[in-house]
């Protein structure tokens, strides 16, 4: 029932943030093209197109996030290569995996702010969807979420964060402790 792939591509990628782990300044783009060959069932396998575009402004001590990424594949895609929303990083508060499909577009905003000490607070919400093919994408059919967090600075001479993020959507909720933002 398992699958091999192996596949190559290009990617175009621009990283201006002013730090990698929690950005709060700068933007992030990247582009990829991909083609994947199927070793164990002959089916041709598909190719693969991908963008992952993210914008950092900070403002009256303010951090506001944006973030857009797009999946498009044609082809045989197997099961577990399929974009996914859900987890901590794509609609907090649904789990990992929840919505699955050929395609997948997003887009999802936060705002962060330090409170005191090494301690921040972020709000955060977003929409998504999967879908088979293009012509199938509809506005009516998106998956929603919003949440809230909190941001623990672990050392006061570095930027990054440990997140705790509750996150909730019409259906379901989640709570995720991770290291690093989610975008």
């Amino acid at each position: 029932m398992g699958y091999f792939m192996t596949g190559g591509g290009v990617s175009f990628l621009i990283d201006k943030r002013n730090n990698l782990l929690n950005p709060s300044t700068g933007y992030y783009f990247e582009f990829s093209i991909s083609k994947y060959l199927d070793r164990t069932k002959g089916t041709g396998g598909f190719q693969n197109h991908s963008l992952d575009a993210r914008y950092y402004n900070k403002f009256n001590e303010t951090i506001f996030n944006s973030n857009l990424y797009m999946v498009h594949n044609s082809g045989t895609v197997p099961f577990r290569l399929m974009p996914a929303i859900g987890g901590a990083r794509f609609l907090r508060g649904y789990y990992a995996g929840r919505f699955r499909d050929n395609n997948m577009a997003l887009a999802q905003i936060e705002f962060r702010r330090h409170v005191l000490w090494r301690i921040g607070l972020a709000a955060f919400s977003g929409a998504a969807q999967v879908y088979s093919n293009t012509s199938e994408f509809d506005v009516n059919r998106l998956h929603y979420n919003y949440g809230a967090g909190l941001r623990f600075k672990l050392n006061k001479h570095s930027e990054a964060n440990i997140r705790l993020d509750y996150g909730r959507t019409r259906d379901s909720d989640g709570f995720y402790i991770v290291f690093g933002e989610c975008f």
